[in-house]
């Protein structure tokens, strides 16, 4: 049996901490065992680039470094366009028992890295870093806003306001201004005709009702900070999606491809660029990007025998706003999607059932992006069509096996799906 082949014959492993990194340089030699240099920086700017300047100067071919938390973030950036870097799963790059200390780590990273041992995570360009920062303090602030409006909505069960009963959405336009005018200390019950709108006039008495029980003052002054928090917090909202619109119109016709498939919104296709980037050459084939994003079945098997099936864990933020647009396609009428999931949801359940659509949206995604054509939809009698033919094309060999010559022909006004 022959040796692991070296793929670089200069490596560098950075084992990364928050305040220092333990560098690792690994020169191979002809004759004799590797040369090991071992070195350690401050993650300050200045030392960073004289990290960069060590391994420029010794001839590193590649650096090597674990997805520590947000600790690599700043020496990547540092070393990026310099030399060629690989950043691992730290589950896949974990060294063996008895020999944890930091220069062990960075000679165990460094090894793996000279023989081309570690599986590079897909890192975006830095465009699509920034958006990706955009996106995600996007989903983070209306995390707080979601928040802060279940506290509004606690204060008000507290005191017996009972808006929540009547009012789907307190937060529309009728219930902002309830609110407003609550906090104000305002008769909101005189000034419901004025304040309610639409459909909610139906529901005046049952209103006027929910709103009998005072306010006391001290709550009054709190709704009045939260409203403002929630006007602050729909200001940086906006602020954010103007940001990402902007760093957005490059990729306009990538944009326009996703768009048109259903349950694809423009905020749903921002994050999914974000995310993944319009360059589709990183994943191999739809199914490698299916599996980093985390929506595809996972492999566990032993003895011959598939014990779990459980979805393999992959990028969080994709694979929520992948849920999301499945159910959302799902309830498009006249789709192929909505039928996929009819068929699939009879069978496996509704939850197995959306992750499948996921699934299948991501792979779709991947398509649209690799050969930038236009998105057809197979329609919803797609999978009855073929169902049909399946079933004659079997009733058809078995007739045939059983020695009878088959000749079809339609009935007319059958009433089947032709």
């Amino acid at each position: 049996m022959g040796g692991i082949r070296e793929v670089a014959k200069v490596a560098c492993g950075l084992d990364v901490h928050r305040s220092e990194v333990v560098a690792c340089l690994i020169t191979s030699g002809t004759r004799k065992r590797p040369k090991v240099e071992i070195r350690r920086f401050r993650t300050l700017l200045a030392e960073l680039l004289q990290l960069r300047t060590w391994l420029v100067e010794a001839g590193c071919e590649v650096v090597g470094m674990e997805a520590t938390g947000p600790y690599w973030k700043p020496i990547y950036a540092a070393l990026e366009g310099h030399v060629q870097l690989v950043v691992g799963n730290p589950l896949q790059m974990k060294g063996l028992k008895g020999r944890k200390t930091d220069q062990k780590d960075a000679e165990w990273i460094a090894d793996l890295t000279r023989l081309g041992m570690i599986k590079p995570s897909f890192v975006p360009p830095p465009e699509f870093r920034a958006l990706r920062d955009l996106t995600r303090e996007r989903r983070n602030v209306i995390h707080a806003r979601t928040m802060l409006r279940n506290q509004i909505l606690k204060l008000l069960e507290g005191t017996g306001i009972k808006l929540a009963s009547f009012i789907s959405n307190v937060f529309g336009v009728t219930g902002m201004g309830l609110l407003r005018s609550l906090s104000q200390g305002q008769d909101v019950r005189a000034l419901l005709p004025l304040l309610v709108k639409g459909t909610l006039r139906r529901k005046l008495t049952d209103l006027n009702l929910a709103l009998e029980q005072p306010l006391p003052e001290h709550l009054r002054e709190l709704l009045a900070i939260q409203l403002l928090r929630h006007d602050d917090l729909d200001r940086v909202v906006s602020h954010i999606e103007a940001m990402i619109e902007t760093r957005m119109e490059p990729y306009q016709a990538e944009r326009n491809l996703l768009l048109q498939v259903y349950g694809l919104g423009i905020t749903a296709v921002n994050i999914i660029l974000a995310e993944i980037g319009v360059d589709m050459n990183v994943f191999p084939t739809p199914a490698h990007l299916a599996a980093w994003a985390g929506v595809c079945p996972g492999n566990r098997e032993t003895g011959g025998k598939r014990i779990s099936g459980t979805t393999r864990k992959g990028n969080t933020y994709l694979t929520t706003i992948l849920v999301e647009c499945a159910l959302a396609t799902v309830r498009a009428k006249g789709s192929y999607f909505r039928s996929k999931y009819h068929h699939l949801r009879a069978r496996i359940g509704h939850k197995r059932a959306l992750m499948a659509i996921a699934h299948k949206l991501i792979r779709l995604i991947h398509r649209l992006l690799s050969r930038k054509e236009p998105f057809k939809d197979l329609g919803e009698a797609f999978l009855d069509k073929r169902e049909k033919t399946v079933k004659v094309d079997k009733l058809s060999r078995r007739l045939q096996a059983l020695g009878y010559r088959v000749t079809l022909e339609p009935l007319p006004d059958s009433g089947l799906i032709a």
